[in-house]
């Protein structure tokens, strides 16, 4: 494995425990990976990758955390992914990890209604106001630790790479 799949490795598996039992990824973990992350690629001669890959974090995190769909922890991390991984790596891994979560969400029927609910909740407001109605924080269906499914989705990110290898 490469320095940057390690690094992604390490940080998305201790955000994964962290956000399972606290519900909070910390900022300090998260700025270490960052710091590190955009020195590395500095070194690589590779900094627009890192760029690229945390413009394209945050803009594909964007429309989520506006409709408080992920949180701002969430979106902090998939940008530092980003920073080590590039814009094309976050982009595939964006879309892993989107199956992942739908997946969690089959899995757990109560979730999934709970969704479908906030769903109508949304479009009667659009329909009947002209403007989104967005669930409270307590009430929003798709409350999952993003960082567990986002380890889940870089697995099959790893997977996936390992294959094209072969």
């Amino acid at each position: 494995m490469t320095m940057p799949a390690v690094a992604v490795f390490a940080l998305l598996g201790l955000a994964a425990i962290w956000d399972s039992h606290y519900r909070k990824i910390p900022n300090r973990m998260l700025v270490i990976f960052f710091i590190i992350g955009l020195a590395y690629q500095l070194l690589c001669g590779e900094i627009w990758m890192a760029v690229g890959g945390l413009s394209c974090g945050f803009a594909l995190t964007l429309l989520p955390v506006l409709s408080r769909g992920m949180g701002m922890g969430d979106q902090k991390l998939f940008m530092i992914v980003g920073v080590w991984i590039g814009a094309v790596g976050t982009y595939k891994l964006f879309t892993y990890s989107i199956f992942v979560c739908l997946a969690a969400l089959v899995v757990n029927p109560r979730k999934c209604a709970a969704a479908f609910r906030n769903l109508r909740v949304m479009a009667a407001g659009w329909t009947g106001h002209r403007e989104i109605w967005l669930p409270t924080h307590k009430t929003t269906a798709l409350a999952l630790p993003f960082a567990v499914y986002l380890f889940a989705a870089y697995l099959v990110y790893l997977l996936e790479g390992q294959a094209n290898a072969i």
